[in-house]
């Protein structure tokens, strides 16, 4: 673990809910830290596209 995934720590409302995906196979909770602090850029969505990614972003 680098650093910045020393400082990340998941909440204990956040382990209940990622509880059953940190089981699964090849994900593991080094896995679901890097996924916390990720970040994504996305240029050039527009008119429906818009929406959808506000609902994402809401959905985590």
């Amino acid at each position: 673990m680098n650093m910045v995934e020393e400082k990340v720590k998941l909440s204990d409302d956040e382990l209940l809910r990622y509880a059953r995906q940190v089981l699964l196979d090849g994900w593991d909770m080094d896995a679901q830290l890097r996924l916390k602090i990720a970040r994504v850029v996305i240029i050039g969505a527009g008119g429906l596209v818009v929406l959808l990614l506000r609902h994402w972003c809401v959905l985590g």
